[in-house]
């Protein structure tokens, strides 16, 4: 859009007005204008996507915060406050959900979905699936494989 324009100014130099400069500058920064984020904006719409992208490596509240440049209880107490859900609630959140995924879309081991999703100990992977889930992850592999 921002090349049509230059090429219309300098193609067009005589015939192109202000006005039509303007409309056509509004039009373009209306295409790369703010992009909306699912979690929204600010400390908290940050803290999420900061851990939807890292749930897999091995981040604690500390390490989050610092690579947020806030504290950890700050960080705590939003995640608390405006979730109910709290950083490891989160953490466990997003690693069972891209877990689902692999489970229905790979044929990896139970183990290795568990490594790949940021679980150090499978049993503990077990236990919090099951929590999440109400199924075992090969009772959700099963059951999904029969629905599709």
């Amino acid at each position: 859009m921002l090349y049509n324009i230059e090429e219309n100014v300098y193609i067009n130099d005589d015939n192109y007005n202000i006005a039509e400069i303007k409309r056509l500058f509004i039009e373009y920064c209306k295409t790369i204008g703010p992009k909306q984020h699912k979690y929204g904006e600010g400390q908290l719409g940050r803290a999420l996507r900061y851990m939807e992208k890292n749930f897999s490596t091995n981040i604690s509240l500390e390490s989050m915060a610092a690579d947020l440049y806030i504290s950890p209880t700050y960080l705590s107490r939003i995640l608390n406050e405006k979730t109910q859900l709290g950083f490891y609630g989160w953490l466990h959140h997003f690693r069972i959900q891209w877990a689902r995924k692999l489970l229905e879309e790979t044929n990896l081991y139970l183990y290795e979905i568990a490594e790949k999703v940021g679980y150090s100990s499978y049993k503990i992977f077990s236990e919090h699936f099951l929590s999440l889930t109400g199924k075992t992850a090969k009772e959700y592999r099963e059951y999904y494989q029969q629905e599709n």
